[in-house]
């Protein structure tokens, strides 16, 4: 399977070695994959299905303001929860499985052992990824 954007300009060296980190997995239709304010240990790459972002927010309130929690959908070919990754925060939103979801998981703990092998590019390829997730994730906001 592919990566997405941006880590298809990776090399294909880089792009195997961090292949190698991920994990298959799947995701039945409602199932959370994560929720709000949950630890950012992990990132997932979408490889199908279709995942529903919502905000922790109450239903509709008595004077029937839009309180939608839905913020919007990816679909096969995005990058879920890299954010949590790069800031360290808490989740900002749930992600919800809207459809059956395959996908592959990166977890942090492989993020930072992937860092530590000296055969990475850490003087281009590695930081250029990061600053290009970053500027994705900026575009998606």
């Amino acid at each position: 399977m592919p990566l997405p954007e941006p880590l298809n300009q990776l090399s294909a060296e880089e792009q195997e070695i961090l292949t190698g980190y991920m994990e298959p997995c799947e995701f039945p239709v409602g199932e959370y994959i994560f929720r709000a304010g949950a630890a950012g240990d992990s990132c997932y790459l979408i490889d199908g299905g279709d995942v529903r972002l919502e905000l922790a927010r109450p239903k509709l309130n008595s004077d029937g303001l839009d309180t939608e929690p839905v913020l919007g959908y990816l679909r096969a070919g995005s990058i879920l929860g890299e954010l949590s990754l790069l800031d360290r925060l808490p989740r900002s939103a749930s992600a919800c499985a809207d459809t059956a979801v395959t996908a592959r998981r990166i977890s942090s703990e492989a993020i930072e052992e992937l860092c530590s092998q000296p055969r990475v590019d850490r003087g281009g390829g590695a930081p250029r990824a990061r600053a290009r997730c970053r500027a994705q994730a900026a575009e998606d906001e």
